[in-house]
């Protein structure tokens, strides 16, 4: 067929999906998220990575590991329920977790949850997960 001097040949469907998939399969590493390694910290000074516990691990568990994460904590109250759950980071074991106070003063940093439901009477629940350490 051609239209205005150009010559084209009308794909059937099966060539627009392989089309459609090599285009998903070259693309996705520029699109997808990288999972995480390496420092970071939580706080609510300008320069934290996250803002709480419950950021940092939404993105654990969105992301997964390819290396040993360090959480540096900043100073201050975290009133917020944490669940760690280790099935959801596709974690082996290989990586390790750590959350740690920035200023190594164990206590400038509190994590506090009130609950009075009995399902979710917790301020920090590890699930199926090792290798996570919590210190200063």
């Amino acid at each position: 067929m051609s239209f205005l001097g150009l010559t084209y040949r009308r794909h059937r469907p099966i060539e627009s999906w392989i089309l459609v998939l090599g285009l998903v399969l070259v693309l996705n590493p520029f699109f997808g998220f990288a999972q995480l390694s390496g420092t970071y910290v939580i706080g609510s000074s300008g320069t934290a990575d996250y803002a709480n516990f419950g950021a940092a691990v939404t993105d654990l568990q969105a992301q997964g590991l390819s290396g040993d994460v360090r959480f540096e904590v900043e100073n201050g109250t975290y009133t917020e329920q944490v669940e760690l759950l280790g099935t959801s980071i596709n974690n082996s074991g290989t990586f390790s977790i750590t959350m740690t106070g920035q200023n190594q003063d164990s206590s400038a940093v509190i994590l506090t949850f009130g609950s009075n439901t009995a399902g979710s009477n917790h301020t920090l629940d590890l699930e199926d997960i090792s290798n996570v350490t919590f210190s200063y």
